[in-house]
C-alpha cells in the first residue's frame, strides 16, 4: 500500500506527464519522507491546566521522551519533573527563567518536536523558535491569530 505522500507524488506525475527524475520544476520540491523515529524527543512549553493534561498524555505514549519542559512558573516545571520520575522516565530539564525562556530551551536541547500549550499570543513565537532551531512545532489550537503571524 502506498503512503499518502507517494500517492500524491504519483498523481502529479500521472496527471501532468512530468517525470520526477531530472525535472527542474519538481527538483527539491517533493522528497521521500524521513525514516520513522524510534523515540520522539519532545520539549513542552506551557504547563498550566490544559498543558499539564497534554503533557501527561505525552508522557504515557510509547516512543515519546519528554526532554525538556518550560513554564513561567517554576513549580509547574518541578511538578512535571516529579511526574516523569513517578512514571520511571528520565527527568526533563526545566526552563522557567521568564516569558522568553522557551527560546533557550529550543536552542540548547536536541528536540524533534516542541509542543506549546501557552496562551494564544505565545503560540507563534514558540512555534517559530522551534522551527528556527530545527524542530517540528505543534500547538493545541491555532498557531497564529493574525495575518502578520
Amino acid at each position: 500500500m502506498k503512503s499518502r505522500r507517494e500517492f500524491i507524488r504519483d498523481s502529479i506525475v500521472a496527471s501532468t506527464g512530468l517525470s520526477m527524475h531530472n525535472n527542474p520544476l519538481l527538483a527539491g520540491r517533493i522528497r521521500t519522507p524521513d525514516p520513522p523515529l524510534n523515540k520522539v524527543r519532545v520539549g513542552f512549553v506551557g504547563i498550566g491546566v490544559k498543558g499539564s493534561q497534554h503533557l501527561g498524555n505525552l508522557m504515557h505514549m510509547d516512543g515519546v521522551e519528554v526532554k525538556a519542559v518550560c513554564d513561567i512558573v517554576e513549580d509547574q516545571c518541578r511538578e512535571a519533573q516529579a511526574q516523569a520520575k513517578r512514571l520511571g522516565m528520565p527527568e526533563p530539564r526545566a526552563y522557567f527563567k521568564g516569558e522568553w525562556d522557551f527560546r533557550r530551551m529550543c536552542e540548547e536541547e536536541e528536540l524533534d518536536l516542541v509542543y506549546t500549550a501557552t496562551p494564544w499570543r505565545w503560540h507563534t513565537p514558540v512555534c517559530m523558535a522551534a522551527m528556527e532551531n530545527g524542530s517540528h512545532a505543534a500547538t493545541e489550537i491555532p498557531m497564529a491569530i493574525t495575518l502578520e503571524d
